[in-house]
C-alpha cells in the first residue's frame, strides 16, 4: 500500500533530541525509523516514536516521500561526548556520522513535537540543511544557532516547498485541505 509503519515493542525510555546518544540512545524496542538514501516511488514511512534522518534523503524522478512521526523527526548529529545529562556544550565536538550540507526531499509531519537537529546547539557548524517538500510540526524545532552574522552550530536553513504537494500527496498522508474540519467553539473578543 506504499506505507511502512514502525511500531513500539517495549519502549520504556523517553528520548529527546536534547539527550540523544548513539547508537544505544535510539532504543532497540522503541518504534524509531532510521532513514537515508534515495527513492523513486510513492512511499510514506511512519514511526510510533521518532524518525531519525541519518544522511541525505533524495528523490529521483517523480518519487514522493512522506515522513510521519508521533514524536520527533530528528536529524542525527552525534557528538564525541555522548552525555545524556548535557547542560552545555563545553568540549563537545561533532562525531563521526555528523552530516554536512544535508538534503531532505520529503513531506514531513511531526504529530506531537518537532522537526529538529539533535544537539543543534553543540559542535561546529554543519553547513546547509536543504529541505525540498513541506514541514508540519506542533512546535517549531531549531536546527542551529546563529551569532556574529553567521552560523555557530548546527545548520543554516534552505527550505523549499514542493509545489507538487498542492495536487498530490504521499500514500495515506494527511491532506489538510480534504480532511474534515468543523468548528467546535467560537469566542468573540470585545
Amino acid at each position: 500500500s506504499g506505507v511502512i509503519y514502525v511500531s513500539n515493542r517495549s519502549c520504556s525510555t523517553s528520548y529527546s533530541p536534547f539527550t540523544a546518544t548513539y547508537p544505544s540512545g535510539l532504543g532497540s524496542g522503541c518504534g524509531n525509523a532510521l532513514i537515508s538514501g534515495s527513492y523513486s516511488g510513492q512511499l510514506t514511512i511512519a514511526a510510533e516514536n521518532d524518525i531519525v534522518i541519518e544522511n541525505d534523503v533524495m528523490r529521483s524522478g517523480d518519487g514522493l516521500l512522506g515522513l510521519i512521526a508521533n514524536n520527533f523527526i530528528r536529524v542525527k548529529h552525534p557528538l564525541t561526548d555522548n552525555s545524556t545529562t548535557r547542560t552545555n556544550c563545553d568540549g563537545a565536538e561533532n562525531a563521526s556520522g555528523s552530516q554536512t550540507n544535508l538534503r531532505i526531499d520529503a513531506a514531513m509531519l511531526s504529530i506531537q513535537h518537532s522537526f529538529i537537529v539533535d544537539h543543534y546547539n553543540c559542535g561546529d557548524p554543519l553547513g546547509t540543511l536543504e529541505v525540498n517538500g513541506a514541514i508540519s510540526q506542533k512546535f517549531r524545532g531549531p536546527v542551529g544557532t546563529f551569532g556574529g552574522g553567521g552560523i555557530v552550530s548546527g545548520y543554516s536553513k534552505d527550505y523549499n516547498y514542493d509545489d507538487r504537494l498542492r495536487y498530490i500527496a504521499p500514500p495515506h498522508f494527511l491532506d489538510p485541505v480534504e480532511s474534515a474540519w468543523r468548528m467546535q467553539r467560537q469566542t468573540l473578543m470585545p
